[in-house]
């Protein structure tokens, strides 16, 4: 997947002209800058162009845009008062340039029902293929402008009659564009959710707290599954497999009970992040064990590292998250944990669960970008935040990067924050790009 390595815009708001280089390449990138110098917008092109959202960067005020990758590709935006230019670079070194004017038009209308309500979806396709999406019922509502995000394999099939047709060839060159990129928006209390119920295009307003919080559950979720169905696997060949490797040579007893020990110690590990209940207290050490249960046990031990491997990523996951977050809880007395494979925030106080709603802005905060940035940053190349200071204590800003960085690196993630507090830069001053005037 495609890594994009720097971002150049002439005359961003009629103003502005901005290059950030090397992004690929550099870490940690903190821009900063007034209110209105474009920080945010940015952020969004980045994340636009990694999703190819491409009708979403067309209505950013700004001359000329371009976005180039790291195989020495490019995306590039040329607008004047006639005409916008699209100009593709590809792998295959090749330029396509697009004329996006809305004089050139090709309209495909179909007609959706569903149980609650009818409407007309026109697709608004120019030559170029770009597409625009109008929503009417008895009298238009509202434009959606639409981008393949998530729904390229949905427009191949509207143009899989003729897959010749400029909109097809439009999108299959639009797919070699696409890379990996979360973006951590300054509303994160709250989230987009597609309504899988009705339309596609239905969305409804979620709880950034309790969507972050599904969505670590899921991933444990998904690991005590995959961990009950290895163990099924182990146990009914257990027998088989112990009569097979069955040999007169003796298992030395040292290396058995090192095993034995490394074992305890993974699964006391697991247990303190509560995802798994098991125990291996028992002592052999003084035991009279033969040559035979000593073949078992070794078996045991390898069976039980392998089906423990499942959690292996998912482990340093929660190891990071809880130790950064209950560093944060530490003063007011509250602990995050797992309890029955779901993540919970403990009142050590009150001796109670507590609703995570009921937690505090800053709290809500941290837990959205500490849990976005562990769980995210593993399959995502580029991770990028605006204003992560608000709502979050000075203390807290001063502390920010120093707790996610040491992850990033190690998750060979690119890291690129808007912000306005000189607290969240601390001492990171030389990975600043100081944007417009820091006086207006």
């Amino acid at each position: 997947m495609k890594r994009i390595t720097s971002l150049e815009v002439k005359k961003l708001f009629g103003r502005y002209d901005y290059s950030i280089d090397n992004i690929s390449q550099q870490d940690l990138r903190i821009l900063f800058g007034a209110n209105g110098c474009g920080k945010t917008t940015l952020l969004k092109i980045l994340d636009d162009a990694a999703k190819l959202k491409i009708s979403d960067i067309l209505e950013i005020n700004f001359e000329n845009l371009k976005i180039s990758y790291d195989d020495s590709c490019y995306l590039e935006f040329v607008k004047d008062k006639e005409k916008t230019l699209f100009n593709i670079k590809s792998a295959k070194k090749k330029i396509k340039s697009y004329d996006l004017s809305d004089k050139d038009k090709v309209f495909i209308d179909y007609i959706r029902k569903s149980s609650e309500r009818r409407y007309h979806e026109y697709i608004h396709i120019p030559s170029s293929g770009m597409v625009r999406r109008r929503l009417i019922e008895e009298k238009p509502i509202h434009y959606i402008l639409y981008s393949p995000e998530n729904d390229i394999e949905y427009l191949e099939k509207i143009f899989a009659d003729d897959p010749n047709n400029k909109a097809m060839e439009f999108l299959n060159l639009l797919k070699e564009f696409k890379s990996s990129c979360k973006f951590i928006s300054a509303d994160r209390l709250i989230s987009l959710k597609n309504n899988k119920h009705h339309s596609d295009n239905e969305q409804s307003i979620v709880s950034g707290i309790e969507n972050i919080i599904k969505q670590i559950d899921k991933e444990i979720s998904d690991a005590a599954e995959r961990y009950s169905q290895l163990s099924q696997e182990k146990d009914s060949s257990y027998v088989k497999r112990l009569i097979r490797n069955y040999s007169d040579k003796d298992k030395e007893r040292e290396l058995v009970f090192k095993k034995i020990e490394e074992l305890k110690k993974r699964i006391d590990k697991l247990v303190s992040l509560g995802i798994s209940t098991d125990n291996f207290n028992e002592d052999y050490s003084t035991a009279k064990i033969n040559k035979g249960i000593l073949h078992a046990l070794d078996i045991y031990c390898d069976d039980t590292n392998e089906k423990l491997n499942v959690y292996k990523e998912l482990e340093t996951k929660l190891s990071s998250f809880f130790e950064l977050m209950n560093l944060i809880f530490d003063e007011t007395q509250k602990k995050i944990r797992v309890n029955n494979n779901k993540i919970e925030i403990y009142d050590n106080i009150r001796k109670c669960k507590l609703d995570v709603n009921m937690l505090s802005s800053g709290e809500k905060h941290q837990i959205i970008l500490l849990g976005d940035i562990i769980f995210s940053s593993a399959n995502s190349n580029l991770i990028i935040i605006d204003e992560p200071e608000i709502s979050l204590h000075v203390k807290w800003q001063e502390s920010f990067i120093d707790n996610i960085i040491d992850i990033l690196r190690r998750n060979k993630v690119n890291l690129i924050i808007a912000t306005h507090s000189p607290f969240i830069i601390n001492k990171y001053w030389d990975y600043t790009q100081k944007l417009g005037s820091i006086e207006e």
